[in-house]
């Protein structure tokens, strides 16, 4: 599990086609992750690099956390 101040970055897909990227800590990606798979719905509240964000539950389809070592670059070959 990573620590809890480190942010991690997730796109959030709703009904409809849309598709929220937000940067958030790791706990709070957790804790949406395991709201979602409960069914329980309801809101979760979020606390964005962007600001607060408040998501409703039942309209969402899926939640991709990425991975750290994910992102596109460039680098000098040694």
């Amino acid at each position: 599990m990573a620590a809890s101040g480190e942010k991690v970055r997730v796109d959030i897909g709703f009904e409809g086609g849309s598709t929220l990227t937000v940067s958030v800590t790791a706990p709070e990606a957790d804790s949406l992750e395991q709201r979602l798979r409960s069914g329980d719905g309801g809101v979760a509240e979020l606390d964005s690099d962007d600001g607060r964000l408040i998501v409703v539950l039942a309209h969402v389809l899926y939640v991709r956390r990425h991975s750290r070592g994910g992102r596109v670059g460039f680098s000098v070959a040694t």
